[in-house]
């Protein structure tokens, strides 16, 4: 997560192309507002998602994943409009970053819908929330400032997400047609049991761990040879799971 938020601001505050730019537009000022939205979506976020997903616990306060997701969450938002915008606005954004975040977060866990590094929550709801953001904070024509055609530059950002995500959703669609036409689309069926954790990582999961802990035996030597057959990639893991 640091490496992609020091990536970011050399991405906002590299886009003025120029460190001797105007003072409005410098790139301390994209930096500055950048950093303030994804500190204040890191914060707010820590504290309130627990509570709404319903996994705040006395042992586990305070959520890594959802202050380095809300943290990345901001940045996103923020970057669109992070050079005609006054702090307090960044701030604004950063806040309601959070609560986007969260929100999409709670639409993937109710769809059940598998997305293990909250992507969707982070770039799709942070990025349509940063597009909107554009079109009503920009001090030059959003639709909270005095200028000619604020609802003309407010539906050229709607007019933007939407098209960015139908050229994203057919692009994604064919994709995976194409990969399931070649049988690519699913792991093998014994790996998908046993789960990538334990796969590809060579870990396991807390669903596999508390089985291979009740099925281990007393003894040492028998505990190594059970062990050994619940980590076996072949379809007798499969039966012995099941």
């Amino acid at each position: 997560m640091l490496i992609v938020a020091i990536g970011w601001l050399f991405l906002t505050g590299g886009a003025s192309f120029s460190l001797f730019g105007e003072r409005a537009n410098a790139p301390p000022k994209i930096i500055m507002n950048t950093l303030i939205s994804g500190c204040f979506s890191s914060v707010f976020s820590v504290y309130i998602k627990p509570r709404v997903l319903g996994t705040y616990s006395f042992v586990s306060r305070y959520d890594c994943v959802a202050s380095g997701s809300g943290f990345i969450a901001g940045l996103v938002a923020v970057s669109g409009c992070a050079d005609v915008i006054e702090p307090w606005i960044a701030m604004t954004i950063g806040i309601l970053s959070s609560l986007v975040y969260i929100a999409g977060c709670l639409v993937m866990d109710r769809l059940h819908l598998d997305d293990p590094v909250e992507t969707v929550a982070v770039y799709l709801f942070g990025g349509l929330w940063g597009t909107l953001a554009t079109g009503l904070f920009d001090n030059q024509d959003g639709l909270f400032y005095r200028s000619p055609n604020p609802w003309k530059f407010l539906g050229v950002q709607l007019l933007g997400a939407l098209t960015i995500t139908l050229w994203t959703a057919a692009l994604s669609l064919g994709f995976f047609l194409l990969m399931k036409r070649l049988d690519k689309f699913r792991i093998d069926l014994s790996i998908e049991v046993i789960g990538l954790d334990l796969a590809e990582m060579g870990g396991l999961s807390s669903d596999l761990f508390d089985k291979i802990r009740k099925d281990l035996p007393s003894s040492p030597a028998g505990s190594v040879v059970s062990l050994r057959r619940h980590i076996n990639f072949s379809k007798s893991i499969k039966s012995t799971l099941e």
